[in-house]
């Protein structure tokens, strides 16, 4: 019997081992199931298991689980539902091994009510932007693109208040140069009025020549959607009749002859 016994013993601990390692197993997938944060940690630990949920979804779907895995605030209520149910789908593959034989999948159902409160969040936030700092052209792309459904991305998310804070400068910058410039505009008009014959000044004011004076000065950025004064007043009063010209949002110099439009 003691032979016998002796020859069992590494059998028993084997035995012993699987079991604890099945325990535990069983113990971090109800863990993960029930915590809604610990199961985020885990879907940010494991590029598997994450691109494999990603490809079950739409790219709605994908975009609202890329900002549900991107947030840093504890998962609020939608949130952590989310999560859960994400737990309950992907039971099976919980805690995540390298060694699954069967790729993991989701339904894209359970992400689209999340996709609608990160909608909604977002419409807020850009709301509060507006407010604080102006509808400048980042703010109105945000708002252009929720307007259609479409969410933002975590990028651009995360430089929503830096783009709005950058717009709000540039709107000041925008006010001093079109105050020189429509200052500069009423000068150039009287002038060339007094250069015309009598004749031709009786019958045309110096509001004549507004639209040829704005064909010539400004510029539309196409990016964002702005008029473009010239940079500074020397452009304006120096002897370079053709001025650099660099939007005052974007920097860009992809610039188009403005329109007709109020200056």
């Amino acid at each position: 019997m003691e032979v016998l016994s002796a020859a069992r013993k590494p059998h028993d601990r084997r035995r012993e081992a699987a079991q604890a390692g099945q325990r535990a197993h069983q113990d971090e997938q109800t863990r993960l199931i029930g915590d809604p944060a610990a199961l985020r940690e885990h879907l940010r630990e494991h590029y598997r298991l994450r691109e494999a949920v990603i490809g079950s979804l739409s790219p709605e779907g994908t975009t609202a689980f890329e900002l549900l895995l991107d947030a840093t605030n504890p998962p609020d209520v939608d949130e952590a539902a989310a999560l859960r149910d994400l737990g309950r789908e992907l039971a099976d593959h919980l805690p995540f091994s390298l060694h699954a034989t069967t790729p993991p999948t989701v339904s894209n159902h359970l992400i689209e009510g999340l996709a609608a409160h990160y909608l909604h969040e977002q419409h807020a936030q850009i709301h509060g932007l507006g407010e604080a700092h102006g509808r400048g052209p980042h703010v109105r792309r945000a708002e252009n693109q929720l307007a259609s459904g479409a969410l933002l991305g975590c990028l651009a998310v995360r430089r929503l208040a830096d783009n709005a804070q950058h717009d709000e400068r540039a709107l000041a910058t925008q006010r001093q140069r079109r105050a020189a410039y429509l200052q500069f505009r009423e000068h150039e008009a009287r002038h060339r009025a007094r250069e015309q014959p009598l004749s031709t000044r009786l019958r045309h004011g110096p509001e004549t020549y507004l639209d040829e004076i704005d064909a010539h000065w400004l510029r539309d950025c196409d990016a964002c959607n702005e008029l473009t004064y010239p940079n500074t007043r020397n452009e304006i009063d120096g002897s370079d009749d053709t001025p650099a010209y660099e939007c005052g949002f974007c920097g860009s110099r992809e610039l188009r002859p403005a329109g007709p439009r109020d200056a």
